[in-house]
């Protein structure tokens, strides 16, 4: 048995419906271990994005790379369940592939995909990690996030994946 690695499961454990917030101290007097030893198991998960630290107070949730971990296992979620029955009558309506996408800092989670009746479409899986600057839906996100976000991501690589993919910066930002 792994010891540190039973005691960072044990600390996402700790969180729930209920308990959506903890303080390092707590999960320290959680899981029965010193202050610097959850801080240590907290900023080692935070790294990792299982973590997420709330800039106002100090808390710690769950992070949304549990979220794309949950698309190999086909999780539900209240958004996905909430939202369905719409992207169903939209992609119905349209005929178009409609997706569901969360933001995760500098990216998106593909978390529900209803895909339209075409013999030939593209779409993503569910829990895919996409790019902010390539694809429609991924750019509406970018276009609303703050122009800071905006630059930051628009100075990083921009990877070319289609022959429409926008990788020209100042494209891109007319585009949004």
């Amino acid at each position: 048995m792994i010891r540190s690695l039973q005691k960072g499961i044990d600390t996402l454990c700790l969180f729930s419906k209920d308990r959506p917030t903890l303080t390092v101290k707590e999960i320290a007097n959680s899981i029965g271990v010193p202050l610097a030893t959850a801080y240590r198991l907290v900023m080692t998960l935070r790294e990792k994005g299982l973590i997420e630290r709330d800039s106002r107070t100090g808390h710690y949730s769950l992070g949304l790379k549990l979220l794309e971990l949950s698309g190999a296992i086909h999780f539900r979620m209240d958004l996905e369940s909430i939202a369905v029955p719409f992207l169903k009558k939209l992609a119905k309506f349209s005929d178009e592939t409609v997706q569901l996408t969360v933001y995760d800092f500098d990216r998106g989670i593909c978390i529900y995909v209803e895909e339209s009746s075409s013999t030939l479409r593209m779409a993503p899986r569910r829990g895919d990690v996409l790019p902010l600057y390539a694809g429609a839906s991924m750019q509406a996100i970018l276009s609303f996030l703050p122009q800071e976000d905006q630059d930051r991501i628009l100075r990083g690589q921009l990877k070319q994946f289609t022959p429409n993919t926008l990788t020209n910066p100042k494209d891109l930002r007319k585009r949004l």
